[in-house]
Formats: C-alpha cells, structure tokens, sequence
C-alpha cells in the first residue's frame, strides 16, 4: 500500500466514522426519563401556589399525578399528556388572572434546554398566548377556558443541547491516529529493508 493510498484511507475512515458518531448523537432524543420534575399550580394568581408536586417521570403512565381531580398530568419523556378532565368542580376554569400550572426542574439527560414546543388540544382557546416556558421551565395559563371528559391537552418539548461537541471537532484526531498508523508501518518497512 502506497503512502498516498494510506492517507487517503484514514482519512476516509475518519471522515466514515465521525458521520457515524453525526448519525448516533441525531438518533437521541432529550429524555426526562428517571428526572425529577417539580409541577406547581398556581390560582388565583401566578404568585398564589395553590399545590405542588414532585413527579419523578417514568415511561408509560404509573407516573401520571390528579390535580384536584380534575384532570392528570402524565410526564412524558419529552413532554406531558392531558388524557382527560372530569366535572367536579364544573367545566370551565375561572376567570382569575392566573389559573394553571408550572412545570419546572425540566432536567433533560443530556443537559438540553427547551427552545419550542407543539401544542395538540381540542381545548378551544388554548394557544401561545396562554404558554410561556424558558429553558427548563413551561407554564400554562387556563384561565377562563372550558373543558368537558373529552378535552385532551397533549404538549412535545422542542429541545437543543448546545454544549454539545461538534462531530467535525474529532476529525484532526482521527487523522492523526491515521497518520501514527502509517508512520508506524513506514518504520516497520524501513526496519525490514535493513534486517535484508
């Protein structure tokens, strides 16, 4: 094998193998699975706690917690589920300045922080304007809405770990571990071609 083949081969592995590593690290998701998460609800305004609890989120819904009985909230890895609502404190949330719920220690596995969210509901009302979240914190403000055993609130955290290491960065170290290689086996030759 030439030294120009050499080179060419380590550099091809080395660019193979950080677009490898590219493709694992898309491939993970933001988890806050096994996370604590703090939820505060807050009423009749965002200052006035109302109850609190600690979740420590679990897949599927064993972590699932009643506020008040009037509806569940299930942590998701990724984001919470509202399944449904009941009547008993009837179906419309009163019309004070704040009534609704932060979620905060929103902790993700590989330290991202929350940049956007999506939002499926059939709650009629329930839009941007009542959401605000920062990097591991989201706060939902119902105040005034109406609900019935049929309204779901469904919300995905849109997520970015920016102390993350760029693939491209390993590259002069894999090249130089390729370079190693070949003066390595250039020193075995020259090695050789004098034993003979």
């Amino acid at each position: 094998m030439t030294t120009s083949t050499l080179v060419k081969t380590s550099l091809l592995a080395a660019i193979g193998f950080a677009a490898i590593l590219a493709n694992c690290a898309s491939a993970s998701a933001s988890s806050l699975i096994g996370k604590t998460i703090q939820a505060d609800y807050f009423f009749p305004d965002s200052s006035s706690l109302y109850g609190r609890f600690s979740i420590t989120v679990a897949a599927g819904n064993s972590d699932a917690v009643s506020f008040f009985d009037i509806f569940s909230l299930d942590p998701e890895a990724s984001g919470f589920k509202i399944p449904s609502f009941s009547f008993r404190h009837g179906a419309f949330w009163f019309p004070t300045s704040f009534n609704g719920f932060n979620l905060s220690s929103l902790n993700f596995d590989d330290s991202s922080s929350i940049t956007g969210y999506t939002l499926d509901t059939n709650m009629s009302g329930l839009d941007a304007s009542r959401i605000s979240f920062t990097g591991n914190t989201f706060n939902l403000n119902w105040q005034g809405l109406s609900f019935d055993t049929n309204t779901y609130v469904n919300v995905g955290f849109k997520t970015d770990n920016t102390t993350a290491v760029p693939t491209p960065a390993l590259l002069p170290g894999l090249i130089g571990l390729g370079m190693g290689v070949l003066r390595k086996r250039k020193g075995e030759a020259a090695e050789q071609a004098t034993e003979a």
